[in-house]
C-alpha cells in the first residue's frame, strides 16, 4: 500500500513496508509538576529541540513551569498546530529536559525505527507541508488520532540507519556551506553599520577639527566642530501614516503598503508620491526604510517630510544610527511617539557634506547589497538542495552510499 502523504513514495523502495505511524510511535505525556526547578528548559526551533537559558531574560516565560512535560533523549517533539506560524513542527530530543505541553511528545519503538531516520522523515514531511490537508479548525490542528493513523512507507531498521548516516554526512556538508554564507551576510551587515556610524558622526573628511558631541546618544564621542547639532524637528516634519484595515491590504495591488516593519502588502490607493524616509512606529519600532515612488504609509509608520533641502540617503543613515527604537514606549502595543523623538538631537553637516556622505552610502551600499543578495540566494539554493536530498533519501527515490 502506498502512503497517502507520498503517492510516489516507493519509486525505488520496493521492499519497504507501509504502516500507520502508531506502529512505531506512541504519544506520552509526563508533567514535571513541582519538580521543574532543576530541569533544563527546551524549545522547538528551526534548529530542532534546543536548550534555553531561563536566566538569560530572552523570550517570554510563564510564572510557573508546572504544566510543562518531561522529554527524554530519542523522543520526537511535534507541534501539531499553526502550521503556517511555527518555525518547525518536528524535532529530535538530544538532552533530557522539559518543554511546553502545547507540543506533543512521542516515544519511538527502537526495534522498528531509528530516531535519526524518523527525524529526517518527519522534517521532510514538514518542509514539504505534506500534513497540510489534515489540518482543521481555527488553529490548524491535526487530531492526534489522525496523525497516528497516517500510513508511511518505512525501510528495514538497518537501511534506516544507513540512510540516516548518509544524511548526517551530506547535510553536514551543506550546513557548513550555508553557515559560511550566513557569516558573510553578518560580516557585511557589521561592515555597513560601522561605515554608517563613521560617516554620520565624523563625515568623509579626515583633516577636520573635532568637538565633543552634546546629543544624548553621542555622549563621549567627537564630531566635526563645524557641524551643527539640531533636534530632528528642525530638519524633518514627522507625521504618522494613515490608518488602513487589513481587509484593504492584499498580496497583489498597485501600491505597496508600508508598516513599521516594511512592506505589509499592497493596495489600490496611495498616500505619498516621491522620495521619503520612513521610521517604524509600531511593529518594527525604529526601523528605517528608504522609499521612492507611490506608496501607502500606514499608521504604523512615521513619514519624514524634509523642512529644508537634505540628502535623503544621509538623513536615512543618521536616523538609522540613532537607533530610534530605544525611544519606544512600553504599553499594550509598544511604539514610538512622534512628539518624543522629534526633540532628539542629531549632528547635521552642511548640505555639500551631506551629499558627499550620501554618495558614499549609495555606492558602498549597492556593493554590499549585491554581495548580501548573492549570499542569500546561495543559502536559498543550498537549503532547497538539502530539502530535496532528505526527501529523496527517506522516500527511497535514491540509493544511498554507506
Amino acid at each position: 500500500m502506498v502512503s497517502p502523504l507520498y503517492p510516489d513514495f516507493r519509486n525505488l523502495a520496493t521492499d519497504w513496508e507501509t504502516m500507520p505511524v502508531r506502529t512505531f510511535l506512541r504519544i506520552e505525556k509526563e508533567e514535571v509538576g513541582q519538580r521543574w526547578a532543576d530541569t533544563q528548559l527546551l524549545s522547538l526551533t528551526k534548529r530542532g529541540v534546543i536548550a534555553r537559558d531561563i536566566d538569560s531574560g530572552v523570550g517570554k516565560y510563564p510564572a510557573s513551569f508546572e504544566g510543562y512535560q518531561y522529554v527524554e533523549p530519542g523522543d520526537l517533539v511535534f507541534c501539531l498546530f499553526d502550521v503556517e506560524e511555527t518555525p518547525r513542527t518536528i524535532g529530535l530530543v538530544k538532552n533530557r529536559g522539559m518543554i511546553t505541553s502545547a507540543y506533543t511528545r512521542a516515544r519511538l519503538d527502537l526495534s522498528k525505527i531509528d530516531p535519526r531516520y524518523a527525524e529526517y522523515l518527519f522534517v521532510s514531511l514538514d518542509d514539504e507541508k505534506r500534513f497540510r490537508p489534515f489540518y482543521n479548525g481555527l488553529r490548524n490542528t491535526i487530531q492526534k488520532e489522525t496523525f497516528r493513523s497516517t500510513r508511511l512507507s518505512i525501510p528495514l531498521l538497518e537501511e534506516q540507519r544507513q540512510i540516516a548516516g548518509f544524511l548526517d554526512r551530506e547535510t553536514a556538508k551543506i550546513d557548513a556551506l550555508i553557515a559560511k554564507q550566513e557569516q558573510l551576510i553578518t560580516t557585511l551587515d557589521e561592515r555597513r553599520n560601522r561605515l554608517l556610524r563613521i560617516l554620520v558622526t565624523r563625515g568623509k573628511r579626515k583633516d577636520v577639527e573635532l568637538k565633543s558631541a552634546s546629543s544624548a546618544w553621542l555622549v563621549g564621542e567627537l564630531i566635526p566642530s563645524h557641524w551643527m547639532e539640531l533636534p530632528i524637528s528642525r530638519l524633518l516634519d514627522l507625521r504618522s501614516g494613515t490608518g488602513i484595515t487589513s481587509e484593504s491590504i492584499d498580496d497583489d495591488g498597485e501600491y505597496p503598503v508600508f508598516g513599521g516593519g516594511g512592506v505589509r502588502g499592497f493596495t489600490d490607493t496611495f498616500t505619498n508620491e516621491g522620495d521619503f524616509v520612513l521610521i517604524g512606529r509600531q511593529g518594527g519600532a525604529g526601523l528605517i526604510t528608504r522609499v521612492s515612488g507611490r506608496f501607502f504609509a500606514s499608521e504604523h509608520a512615521i513619514v519624514c517630510y524634509p523642512l529644508v533641502t537634505l540628502d535623503l540617503d544621509w538623513s536615512a543613515a543618521v536616523l538609522e544610527v540613532m537607533d530610534l527604537g530605544q525611544y519606544s514606549q512600553s504599553s499594550a502595543q509598544p511604539g514610538i511617539s512622534v512628539d518624543r523623538i522629534r526633540r532628539v538631537r542629531l549632528p547635521a553637516p552642511p548640505l555639500a557634506e551631506q551629499r558627499e556622505i550620501g554618495q558614499i552610502i549609495r555606492e558602498e551600499g549597492a556593493s554590499m547589497r549585491f554581495l548580501s543578495s548573492k549570499a542569500a540566494k546561495s543559502i536559498e539554493l543550498l537549503s532547497e538542495r538539502r530539502q530535496a536530498l532528505i526527501s529523496s533519501a527517506v522516500t527511497g527515490k535514491m540509493e544511498v552510499s554507506v
